[in-house]
């Protein structure tokens, strides 16, 4: 016999305790039941009376939920495989000893008809719309190498089934860091082979570490320009040069961050906006003299031509195999490598001194380099580059001396 219930709208404190006392004794009321139609008015009246109090209530334990929706469907932890996946994996989740990953979210919600801000027991943490759909696709992701790095959390995650978690947690450090989602429409000096995810992760990662350094004052725009490039140009001639060049440019409010590349992504170098501050990120994918100065002054010319102009659009991502000569890059590169070229040897120097499609001997180059006040390593590189020959003067291009000097 169905129970009478009285039902009355909630005015007081009083009438809020007898509706969730109504509650509490219809809870197992059977479903399409009147008793269940009874429930559903009082839940609604009671949900309208805690909005109206501004009441904030702690959202049920997701297992809980669970367990209470297989209890009233009365579900065995097999019907759950669809949802959750293996009969191991269930236990090991109702048990709490696995968190719920939130592909099984999504299929518990669905299927089982549970909310899903009940699962998440918290909510999710707010990320730009674009990092949303990225971490959709997990498996795009080199995963394997990123955890390998350290780059996500100790806790011992299972890459294939809470890779989405470890994306969200991962990217969720960014906070008030705007994204670099334009790598994905664009990539400045790039080959369409280029793995386009792992170029993500990696700016994601310069970001993080520039994030952390702390410069002497913040950039402001124009300070680094052609007399600055001279001056630092003459570093090349110390040992530990490269290491005076990137504390001089983070005094100027620059930061310059290395960061070995990630698989398919060909890269040597990057300027990216960290929220309207210049963050040059490093490779050392060919970990020589002239590489390491040529890349430099490439992103730097990147910073004199492009960032002062628009910092908030600045992402140039490079893959410095790819010929200014051949004609398939776009202006902007081709001008970031003609101010690079310009700043480190000028093209009046070069015809000055050098022959056209002539060698100069080894010494010619050493009293070059003291003349011009640059690494000898760089007027070997820029040989090698002009004559297409890269066995030319291995002893002069200091293979194997950066990397070093930055572990």
């Amino acid at each position: 016999m169905t129970p009478v219930i009285n039902i009355q709208p909630i005015h007081s404190d009083d009438d809020y305790e007898i509706a969730l006392a109504q509650i509490q004794d219809l809870l197992n009321a059977r479903k399409d039941s009147p008793e269940a139609d009874v429930l559903d008015i009082l839940l609604a009246l009671v949900r309208d009376w805690e909005q109206q109090q501004g009441y904030k209530l702690l959202p049920p334990d997701p297992i809980a939920a669970i367990k209470f929706r297989m209890e009233q469907q009365n579900l065995s932890q097999r019907a759950l495989m669809p949802y959750i996946g293996s009969l191991s994996k269930i236990s090991e989740v109702l048990s709490g000893k696995r968190s719920l990953s939130l592909a099984m979210i999504r299929s518990l919600s669905t299927g089982l008809g549970i909310p899903a801000e009940v699962l998440l027991k918290a909510p999710a943490p707010s990320t730009p719309k674009e990092i949303q759909e990225l971490c959709k696709e997990p498996a795009r992701f080199p995963l394997k190498e990123m955890k390998k790095r350290g780059w996500f959390s100790t806790y011992s995650y299972d890459l294939k089934d809470q890779a989405e978690e470890l994306l969200n947690e991962w990217l969720g450090q960014l906070n008030d860091i705007r994204p670099p989602v334009a790598v994905f429409p664009r990539a400045t000096r790039q080959t369409a082979k280029t793995d386009k995810y792992a170029l993500f992760a990696w700016c994601v990662k310069i970001l993080l570490k520039a994030n952390e350094v702390k410069t002497a004052k913040k950039y402001t725009k124009g300070c680094i320009n052609f007399n600055f490039l001279e001056d630092l140009k003459k570093l090349s001639l110390m040992t530990n040069g490269p290491k005076l060049a990137v504390k001089k440019l983070q005094e100027q409010g620059v930061r310059v961050i290395i960061e070995d590349h990630l698989p398919k992504t060909h890269l040597d170098g990057a300027l990216i906006s960290l929220n309207d501050e210049p963050v040059i990120g490093l490779t050392l994918r060919y970990d020589r003299i002239d590489n390491f100065w040529f890349t430099l002054f490439h992103e730097l010319a990147h910073l004199i031509n492009d960032f002062d102009n628009n910092s908030s659009d600045a992402l140039f991502l490079d893959d410095m195999t790819l010929d200014s000569n051949s004609g398939n890059l776009s202006e902007i590169e081709e001008k970031a490598d003609k101010t690079a070229k310009e700043a480190l040897i000028s093209l009046l120097q070069w015809q000055q001194e050098i022959e056209e499609n002539a060698l100069p001997s080894s010494t010619k180059i050493i009293e070059l380099a003291f003349k011009w006040q640059v690494h000898p390593a760089i007027i070997a590189g820029r040989l090698r580059y002009i004559h297409k020959n890269y066995r030319l003067f291995p002893d002069f291009v200091g293979t194997g001396e950066i990397k070093c000097l930055f572990q």
